[in-house]
């Protein structure tokens, strides 16, 4: 991810400049979020300071639709349903990371 890098940290520099309000928090919403969506696989992913710490990483994955990723001992993708995260669940998540991801600070 080394030439993506760059990339990635003006994209969150414009996307937090651009957000003039949130209105979803970590407990109200981006907790049961990641809960029922990602911690099955990404068992850290319940942990706000890990969400604050990747989220670069996380809007990557949601943009490139790489969701859901292969899994981490097979290498094969999950045996999950097609659409894991519906586009309005990924435009929320989107816009809660965007904004700095309130509340796991």
């Amino acid at each position: 991810m080394t030439g993506r890098g760059p990339f990635l940290v003006v994209l969150l520099s414009l996307a937090a400049a651009a957000c003039t309000r949130c209105n979803d928090s970590w407990e109200g919403f981006a907790q049961q979020f990641f809960t029922r969506k990602c911690v099955r696989c990404h068992g850290a992913m319940a942990d706000p300071a890990r969400v604050a710490r990747d989220r670069a990483v996380i809007l990557g994955m949601l943009a490139s639709k790489r969701m859901p990723p292969l899994h981490p001992r097979t290498g094969l993708l999950q045996a999950l349903p097609q659409e894991t995260v519906s586009p309005e669940e990924r435009e929320r998540i989107e816009r809660y990371l965007s904004c700095g991801a309130p509340g796991t600070r």
